[in-house]
């Protein structure tokens, strides 16, 4: 199948397209799992700040301190509970690490021991940190809850806030393989698509090179082969040639041989313009049936030589169709020649035309050497060529199928094929009228 450039860009935006969806969506994906992770973080801390309550309300060292704290107004603690305070922090924070350890969070934290009471004027809460471990010039996440602190309440006057300066790494780490995994397969998509992307450009490159080369080669064949038959018609009209039947046989096999070759270049030529999008089909109305009896009728000679013939089973209505006629012959000569061709006995050989919704189908069987499944697979395929047994007769570069299948295509058209073997083969061919 041949593809445009307009159809290659088309796949390479929708291959694009699909690629940042998968990029949106694998980001709504993470978002999704840190907005999980958060909340499992909360539902864990909440299980921290009921055990550190329980286990502080079990412990007189740590409630004698804090009912002493919170009885004695903010701001003028007597010197002589600076030690006792000291003593409390210390011991406050050794409680703290082991609830931590024990429900196995391991994360970096800071604290705060904070007294909240009634304001005088409009009933809010005030808050005083009453000690952290915080310095007091970083003070601020302790408080300001920009900083999205937990709190541990230990009774209706005073609460421990805590602060997690690396909480967003330590959520990061917890999904952190998922994510991983998630960017390494993003990274891969891109590379492969951008390696897909890079092997197009250099394929187009090729396939250039490879027309413009097939091109200069055949339109350099075609002087030679122009001019062997312009030597051979002037040789014909020689009397001793025209006397001598042996001169003449070696003529007609100039003659057939130089035509052979002009049909393969031509058939090359037709080929490198398909596949560099290069050919333009000049559509017109044309009698499907008035082709089909043309160009059968140059297969006249061939088949008598051969004692074989063409049976005609023209029954579509619809024959007028819009179409390349010069293409369209030479579909019709190149199935028409491989049918002759590929027979063993007499070739008898049907073309049969019928309506179809939308246009006409029109078929050519043959009584030929058939084809295997394996065949039936590739013969479609630029340069295949069919196993035909002992014979060495049968020549060609395998592009005449693959050129009727482009064409066919290029009239947005389809070829289907139904062969067995030694017992013929037929091609129909569907053409939108």
């Amino acid at each position: 199948m041949v593809f445009s450039p307009q159809k290659i860009y088309l796949v390479i935006a929708l291959t694009l397209l699909a690629l940042v969806g998968i990029l949106v969506v694998q980001f709504f994906w993470v978002d999704a799992a840190v907005d999980a992770e958060k909340s499992q973080f909360d539902r864990e801390f909440s299980v921290i700040a009921q055990d550190l309550r329980s286990d502080i309300e079990s412990d007189s060292l740590l409630q004698k301190p804090i009912l002493t704290y919170i009885s004695e107004v903010p701001g003028q603690h007597p010197d002589s509970l600076s030690e006792e305070k000291n003593a409390f922090k210390a011991h406050l924070r050794t409680t703290i690490d082991s609830v931590f350890n024990r429900n196995k969070m391991d994360i970096e934290y800071e604290f705060g021991l904070v007294l909240h009471e009634p304001g005088c004027r409009d009933g809010a809460e005030q808050e005083e940190v009453l000690f952290s471990t915080m310095s007091a010039q970083n003070s601020d996440p302790i408080l300001n809850t920009k900083y999205k602190t937990c709190n541990c309440v230990l009774n209706d006057q005073a609460h421990i806030n805590f602060y997690f300066p690396n909480k967003s790494f330590f959520i990061a780490k917890q999904i952190g393989w998922m994510l991983g995994l998630s960017i390494l397969c993003i990274l891969i998509v891109v590379g492969c698509f951008v390696f897909t992307i890079m092997t197009i450009r250099r394929q187009k490159r090729l396939a250039e090179m490879k027309n413009d080369f097939i091109n200069n080669m055949t339109h350099e064949f075609k002087t030679p082969i122009f001019s062997i038959s312009l030597a051979s018609k002037a040789i014909r009209k020689i009397e001793e040639i025209q006397e001598s039947p042996k001169l003449k046989k070696y003529l007609n096999l100039i003659d057939d041989e130089n035509k052979r070759l002009k049909d393969q270049v031509n058939k090359v030529l037709q080929m490198a313009l398909v596949d560099a999008s290069e050919s333009r089909l000049n559509k017109e109305e044309v009698d499907i049936h008035r082709v089909i009896k043309d160009v059968a009728s140059s297969f006249d000679l061939k088949l008598e030589e051969q004692g074989g013939a063409i049976n005609f089973q023209l029954n579509a209505n619809k024959h007028l169709i819009k179409a390349d006629e010069t293409h369209l012959s030479n579909i019709f000569r190149s199935l028409i020649d491989n049918a002759i061709k590929y027979s063993e006995e007499q070739p008898e050989i049907v073309i049969s035309t019928r309506d179809k919704e939308d246009g006409v189908c029109f078929s050519i069987a043959d009584n030929g050497i058939g084809m295997d499944s394996q065949t039936q697979e590739h013969i479609f395929d630029k340069f295949y060529r069919a196993q035909s047994g002992d014979r060495h007769d049968v020549k060609g570069f395998g592009l005449g199928l693959s050129y009727v299948k482009n064409i066919v295509e290029a009239h947005q058209g389809w070829i289907k094929l139904k062969s067995k073997v030694n017992k013929g083969s037929t091609f129909t061919i569907f053409l939108p009228a």
